[in-house]
């Protein structure tokens, strides 16, 4: 269940980071493209109705975890066909619980999703040249077929 609430808390706090928005971006912007993301990740924050807006994407988010075909998965990762126990296999999820943890979890910590908004928008012209690095280096062993 732990899991579950993890990867349910990537995906909504990653809907909520506009950093792509750099990827396009001219390296001669990038430190006003971050000073304008930091603004509005914190403009963001700081909407009293962000935690009910969360505990209601939480909820979705509960939901399509819930259709999630888990023994499927875990068949294809193992590289076998699913039994028919695992094809019915789904997890089990309380969302209405995960939804109150995540109204919890941002009303109680405006201050750390602040600092780590403002963290990532620093961070993202480093990450994004890292990628294009990484891009740079495997491309030209990637065969055209």
């Amino acid at each position: 269940m732990d899991r579950v609430k993890w990867v349910a808390g990537v995906l909504a706090m990653a809907s909520m980071a506009p950093g792509a928005a750099l990827a396009e971006t001219r390296d001669d912007r990038r430190d006003e493209v971050v000073a304008e993301m930091s603004d509005e990740l914190g403009t963001m924050l700081a909407d009293p109705a962000l935690p009910d807006r969360m505990a209601a994407m939480t909820l979705v988010l509960a939901k399509m975890l819930e259709t999630m075909p888990v023994g499927e998965i875990e068949a294809a990762i193992e590289g076998r066909e699913p039994t028919p126990e695992e094809r019915a296999e789904r997890l089990e999820v309380d969302g209405p619980a995960m939804a109150d943890e995540m109204r919890t979890a941002l009303a109680d910590n405006q201050d750390t999703l602040r600092a780590s908004a403002r963290g990532l928008a620093l961070a993202m012209p480093h990450l994004l040249a890292a990628i294009d690095e990484m891009r740079a280096a495997v491309e030209p062993t990637l065969d055209d077929d």
